[in-house]
């Protein structure tokens, strides 16, 4: 992919999920290697005095040469050491799962960004509820699938009561 196709995605990004109060995009598709920031680094010399400078950064040291789509946070997700925040922050590096590189795609940048827009993360509680939900209906469907293969007849069972079956 050149940058060209990504000028053209970052185009569709900002006119489907448009911009922000400050007027920048929302969502950017950036090249990794191209993004830098100001990080403090401490150094300690020989007089043992300790002193802070910024020093300019790979934004992404650990994604070399890989496609980034970005989310612009409104509220800072960390600083910390960075000194020049640009208020954006991954949430898609196209890598395949072995680190080995991935093409992306109108497709792919729209998908990604329609769930993250879209979904909305579950609380702990509503988690485990709807795994205990899921575990209930996993049952269910089981004992169903047995008693209309014929493998299972709840009323032939030895210790059968007639009541519902229950995991606690």
């Amino acid at each position: 992919m050149d940058k060209l196709e990504a000028v053209q995605i970052n185009r569709q990004l900002r006119e489907k999920y448009g911009v922000t109060l400050g007027g920048e995009n929302r969502y950017r598709l950036v090249w990794a290697n191209d993004l830098t920031e100001h990080r403090d680094k401490k150094y300690d010399d020989i007089m043992a005095r300790a002193e802070t400078n910024a020093v300019l950064v790979p934004k992404y040291s650990y994604l070399k040469e890989r496609w980034v789509l970005e989310f612009r946070a409104e509220v800072p997700v960390y600083q910390g050491e960075i000194k020049d925040w640009d208020g954006y922050e991954c949430f898609y590096a196209f890598q395949w799962p072995d680190g080995s590189y991935q093409e992306p795609s109108w497709f792919h940048c729209d998908f990604l960004c329609y769930m993250k827009e879209n979904i909305d993360p579950l609380t702990p509680d509503e988690a485990r509820k709807m795994d205990e939900e899921d575990k209930k209906e996993s049952i269910a469907s089981y004992r169903a699938e047995l008693e209309n293969e014929g493998k299972l007849r709840l009323e032939d069972s030895v210790g059968y009561t007639g009541k519902e079956f229950s995991e606690n």
